[in-house]
């Protein structure tokens, strides 16, 4: 290994400690006192919406559809059945 790569590898990983020390102090920071307890039933209940489930297909399909349709080139699709295989 060479002098360059090591060096590289002792700054990245002193730039790693020093974010973990940033994150866990802005996590400290901005706590607001004791976490809520988690209820997974209001959150499936929460998330179960038609319109959240539909939406983003809805979206998908639109923005499929539009970049998908092409206005330069164009192609045809041709199957023809050999009967003597039948």
């Amino acid at each position: 290994m060479s002098i360059v790569y090591d060096m590289q590898v002792g700054i990245l990983r002193h730039i790693e400690r020093r974010a973990e020390i940033i994150t866990i102090f802005l996590a400290w920071f901005f706590s607001s006192g004791p976490m809520p307890v988690a209820n997974l039933a209001a959150g499936l209940k929460a998330l179960w919406n038609p319109l959240l489930v539909v939406l983003p297909e809805l979206l998908w399909g639109c923005i499929f559809a539009y970049c998908g349709w092409s206005t330069v080139t164009e192609s045809t699709l041709l199957f023809h059945v050999r009967s003597e295989e039948i």
